[in-house]
């Protein structure tokens, strides 16, 4: 029978959580990030390469095309508040 309580821990990267012992209370500390202050990312996932960048030029947002077709995916993804400058990366596919 394995205990994993027992295993040995690999290291964690510099302010991850470190694991406790059963029974041990664990403080947790939420990073704080800057939060954007840019439009939200509209949903290009489904569209022509035209209308992506028709809409995209339209609301003075930067778009990275790649490939061709219709949008499959796109980073960051539709809801996100995008930095000053930010670029949506969208990837087409036929």
């Amino acid at each position: 029978e394995s205990d994993l309580a027992s295993a040995p821990m690999s290291p964690t990267p510099e302010g991850a959580l470190e694991p406790t012992e059963l029974g041990q209370t664990a403080v947790l500390q939420a990073a704080s990030y800057e939060r954007a202050s840019g439009p939200p990312a509209p949903n290009l996932v489904g569209k022509s390469m035209r209308e992506v960048l028709s809409l995209t030029a339209a609301a003075g947002i930067l778009v990275e095309p790649r490939g061709s077709g219709i949008a499959r995916a796109q980073h960051p993804a539709a809801g996100v508040r995008l930095q000053s400058g930010e670029h949506i990366v969208v990837e087409f596919g036929r």
